[in-house]
């Protein structure tokens, strides 16, 4: 589906989603922006509560541009802007969503897996949680666009090893390919 890049167009796109018959038997949550928080103007009802009707567990990505991961390691980034949280933050809170802070180049650098990266994004996220953030981790995505099993199951055992507790997995539209077939079985 092509469309055209305007609020107006997806919020149309939004109520044709949310609306779907029978939608929660294929999605267990969904991440907002903070403009598909408000109202849908045909049916007035708020898109949180369209999903909640539906069993569906909605959050807000509070996510801001990449920035350098740390000075010791060049290439990683990672996506952060705290200040955008000021004010927004009680509003959405109150409105009983959970913040997200999305993190990509989690724990490469030059397709290598390093303990200490991830020891010091663990801490990170620690702190963040404290704060009412729930994090997601994109735990690789390579430069050159490839994922590899093999790199998948290297982060998560680290990450395990830091004691970061997986709660499950999402996959993103993006990372999907129409009629792609991966030889390796993850």
């Amino acid at each position: 589906m092509r469309l055209e890049s305007t609020r107006e167009s997806r919020c149309k796109h939004s109520v044709i989603l949310l609306e779907t018959g029978e939608l929660n038997k294929y999605v267990g949550g969904a991440i907002l922006s903070k403009e598909a928080v408000g109202r849908n103007r045909r049916t007035r009802m708020k898109f949180t509560e369209m999903l909640q009707k539906n069993g569906i567990v909605s959050s807000v990505n509070v996510s801001g541009r990449l920035h350098s991961f740390c000075e010791s390691a060049p290439g990683e980034e990672i996506t952060c802007q705290h200040e955008r949280l000021r004010g927004v933050h009680a509003v959405l809170l109150q409105a009983g969503l959970p913040l997200l802070q999305v993190v990509r180049g989690y724990s490469r650098q030059n397709w290598n897996v390093l303990e200490p990266l991830i020891q010091f994004n663990t801490d990170t996220q620690s702190r963040l949680s404290l704060s009412g953030l729930v994090s997601i981790v994109e735990p690789n995505v390579m430069l050159g666009g490839t994922l590899g099993a093999e790199m998948w199951e290297s982060v998560f055992t680290v990450l395990h090893h830091q004691g970061v507790i997986w709660k499950g997995m999402f996959l993103k539209s993006s990372l999907v390919f129409a009629r792609f077939e991966w030889g390796v079985k993850c």
